[in-house]
């Protein structure tokens, strides 16, 4: 018997292995491991439609947050691996919207009406925020009855928008139109210095 590393479901002796996918050796039980099994056979078929499903059910059944980054670093990786023959086949791809304003993003992996035609990849926005946000905004974090400070709430949301616009900026240089998958990171670089990093997958849609 044992615990499914993913999921955490209880499986008897012969209802779960260690998969060889991930690169950590997880404990898994059959669905598990069969959700990953397929995900590598999308990988391998260039199937990025398929693995975006499986990636986004597998990771649906994480329930530690440690073992949900590890699987998604694994997912993204099998995504990008599935996509990486859409650029030798010539995709003609028109843009559904000249506006910039238009260009879309969802921290999921599709839109509503739209479809995606293709991946460009991976992209990413960074900001670093120095000794002087930290100094500035120390004494303010929490206010008299514990609530968080406008102003450091204020700060954290441009350098959130800043990381964002950045990304964004990324994207369309590779001819993006849109952007799934997106999540911010915070990196602790050194004393009082933090890095805030908005990251996505760059794609082009069409309505």
């Amino acid at each position: 018997m044992g615990n499914c590393n993913i999921c955490g479901s209880n499986f008897k002796m012969l209802g779960g292995g260690t998969e060889p996918y991930t690169g950590c050796s997880f404990t898994v039980c059959n669905t598990c491991g069969d959700l990953l099994k397929k995900i590598n056979q999308a990988k391998k078929n260039r199937e990025s439609q398929q693995c975006i499903s499986l990636s986004v059910e597998l990771l649906d059944r994480c329930k530690d947050p440690d073992t949900k980054s590890k699987v998604k670093q694994y997912t993204d990786e099998a995504l990008e691996r599935s996509q990486e023959d859409l650029s030798k086949e010539g995709i003609d791809v028109f843009s559904f919207c000249d506006s910039e304003d238009a260009f879309l993003a969802t921290t999921g992996y599709s839109f509503e009406g739209y479809r995606i035609e293709s991946y460009l990849g991976i992209v990413s926005g960074d900001v670093v925020l120095g000794t002087g946000f930290f100094s500035e905004f120390s004494m303010e974090l929490t206010d008299l009855f514990g609530e968080r400070s406008t102003t450091a709430s204020n700060k954290m949301k441009e350098v959130k928008r800043n990381a964002y616009e950045e990304m964004v900026k990324n994207a369309k240089k590779i001819g993006a139109n849109a952007l799934i998958g997106v999540d911010f990171d915070y990196i602790t670089l050194s004393n009082n210095i933090l890095g805030v990093s908005a990251n996505g997958t760059a794609v082009r849609i069409e309505k």
